[in-house]
């Protein structure tokens, strides 16, 4: 089997890969920076250089491929996210139809059926709406909200014992570790036999408030932790000055107020395939923690 991936990077596809590998699947990525997955090279993986902003490169990296695995990378710095999102997927649906790729495995969000007020989740249903425009069988995946979001909050923890975001503190919502992302993908990419359009949604094992996410983080940590949500304008203006666009800075917060007001919703019911094993607990105790500890941040 010959796997295309449109990233080798991230959580999820840098989790996807080494399991390929131990199948024998052929794997290729795209990469703008080749010089930095040298590791996956030395083990087999071809690397096509270039971006997925240029149908060239898709389109090469696609050749003789029977699966795409398909994930949107954020660009911080994009004036029109909208449009960014939306010509990336143009450029694997010519790619996919050029080289007749049977199957695509795409990388969406819970909610991505809502067309607006999401922002960056909206954004992922016109990908999904795009796609679909291809000659291949689709099974969007659409995941809940990443546990490893709280990754980006470590300098907090380990400077002041808070972790500020714009979510409402004591809102329950679904969260989903991304290895249970990563497995349910890999089980599909490997399946030969799917036809059609699909949509499978991941709800993770539970739903949790942020406040007690801290709260468990905290608890694994020795030290109380402290939940600080975010304004608008404050989220605003951090996002702004860590380069964000206006336009993406907006989506984002759009997301944001569309989380925190129930405007992302399960279309399914929960169960045994949409309900991952992984707990907020288990995550804390088996994955963020120890990082932390082995980095030597706490």
């Amino acid at each position: 089997m010959n796997v295309t991936m449109s990233t080798a990077s991230g959580h999820i596809s840098s989790k996807i890969i080494p399991q390929l590998l131990n199948e024998g699947v052929n794997v290729t990525v795209i990469s703008r920076h080749p010089e930095k997955i040298q590791d996956l090279k030395r083990r087999g993986v071809k690397i096509v250089e270039g971006s997925l902003e240029d149908p060239k490169v898709v389109q090469r990296a696609c050749k003789d491929a029977d699966v795409l695995f398909w994930m949107t990378p954020q660009k911080l710095d994009a004036e029109d996210v909208d449009s960014y999102m939306q010509q990336l997927a143009h450029n694997a649906v010519k790619a996919i139809d050029t080289n007749k790729v049977k199957r695509v495995v795409n990388l969406s969000s819970l909610g991505a059926e809502q067309h607006s007020g999401l922002g960056l989740v909206s954004g992922l249903g016109e990908v999904e709406e795009i796609l679909n425009g291809s000659t291949a069988a689709i099974t969007h995946f659409r995941p809940a909200m990443f546990m490893e979001n709280f990754e980006t909050q470590i300098p907090n923890i380990a400077a002041e014992g808070k972790i500020y975001m714009a979510f409402d503190g004591g809102k329950p919502v679904p969260q989903i570790a991304t290895e249970d992302i990563a497995d349910a993908m890999v089980n599909r990419i490997l399946d030969r036999d799917w036809t059609g359009r699909q949509v499978q949604e991941l709800h993770g094992a539970e739903d949790i408030s942020f406040r007690d996410s801290a709260r468990i983080i905290g608890q694994e940590l020795g030290r109380e932790l402290q939940y600080v949500e975010v304004s608008p304008d404050e989220m605003r203006r951090e996002l702004l000055q860590h380069g964000a666009s206006p336009s993406m800075s907006e989506k984002y917060l759009e997301m944001f107020d569309g989380i925190n007001h129930g405007r992302s919703k399960r279309l399914m019911a929960r169960t045994p395939q949409s309900t991952t094993q992984t707990r907020f607990a288990d995550f804390a105790r088996e994955r963020f923690v120890p990082s932390l500890r082995d980095r030597r941040i706490m």
